[in-house]
């Protein structure tokens, strides 16, 4: 949903690996993309309303996503700019990545191990306070990256075993509910409530580097066990707690 508030934005070149883009800040140290930059990368097509890009987001998905659209005010142009916030734009990458899109591809290959928080903070001239925190972005990066890896595996698993069910969605809830559960002896939502985070927020932004390693390893072999093994996702998830011997973890470590 666009935000009627219109804030002023600084602009700077940021490089992605192969590409340099306007980044925008706003007056509160917020990052964004300008929506004509997507169309510049070619990442989404011109011309196209929110809702018909969210559809086309949405397509075939088990999960809504939504494009939080913001009006920003650059030097670059007099009128005010729609512009999506950097943790939206990851998303939209993620999701652009597995329709095939082959730029949002080479952009999530280029930043593998890395963080667009963390390229734009170097832009702006932002230094980190602790080195500790580069390594969170970093290992924070790779928890997702094996997120979505996880995600395809399950995809892959239920198309090749196709089942009736009730609820499809649990299809994918299930196997992050037994991580949870192994890992921090509680499922999703409780973790939440602990965390007093909201419900659209990800729980793994308030987790610890040490918790976040191990949610990473966790799921890279489950989706190996999901791939090669062709076990069911949440006994490959069940395997590789125990392969780990991890029983249970503080949320912050």
């Amino acid at each position: 949903m666009t935000k009627s508030l219109v804030l002023e934005a600084a602009v700077t070149k940021v490089k992605v690996s192969f590409l340099e883009i306007d980044g925008l800040m706003d007056e509160t140290g917020s990052y964004y993309i300008a929506a004509p930059q997507l169309v510049d990368i070619d990442l989404i097509p011109p011309n196209r309303s929110e809702k018909q890009l969210e559809s086309l987001l949405n397509s075939n998905s088990q999960s809504h996503f939504e494009l939080n659209f913001v009006k920003l005010k650059t030097p670059l142009h007099p009128k005010a700019v729609n512009a999506i916030p950097l943790k939206n734009f990851e998303v939209l990458l993620a999701r652009l990545d597995r329709k095939g899109n082959v730029k949002a591809q080479e952009l999530r290959d280029a930043l593998v191990g890395l963080s667009l928080h963390q390229l734009f903070c170097d832009a702006f001239g932002i230094k980190f306070e602790q080195e500790d925190r580069q390594n969170w972005l970093r290992v924070r990066m790779q928890t997702k990256e094996t997120f979505w890896f996880m995600g395809s595996a399950i995809d892959a698993y239920y198309k090749a075993n196709p089942r009736i069910e009730k609820f499809p969605g649990q299809n994918y809830s299930q196997p992050f509910d037994a991580l949870n559960l192994g890992l921090f002896g509680k499922k999703s939502k409780k973790i939440k409530e602990i965390l007093n985070i909201g419900k659209n927020q990800l729980n793994r932004d308030h987790f610890g580097e040490k918790s976040l390693k191990r949610i990473e390893m966790i799921q890279r072999i489950a989706e190996a066990q999901m791939c090669y093994h062709n076990l069911k996702p949440v006994e490959a998830v069940k395997s590789a707690l125990a392969l780990m011997n991890y029983a249970t973890s503080d949320f912050k470590e």
